[in-house]
């Protein structure tokens, strides 16, 4: 899953996508790929214990 915090905050409120009140701190795009996508290789992660702690 990916959590983006980067967004146009206003795009949302004029979109309507957001009602009076109503605060976003973050969003995560959803779906299935794109049909004919290929996957490019694999992706250099870090361990969860390196980016992950729990409380």
């Amino acid at each position: 899953m990916c959590w983006i915090a980067a967004f146009d905050y206003e795009k949302l409120k004029q979109g309507g996508i957001l009602k009076p009140g109503e605060e976003v701190f973050a969003i995560t795009p959803l779906g299935y790929p794109k049909k004919g996508f290929e996957k490019r290789g694999a992706k250099d992660r870090k361990p969860l214990g390196e980016v992950l702690t729990m409380l």
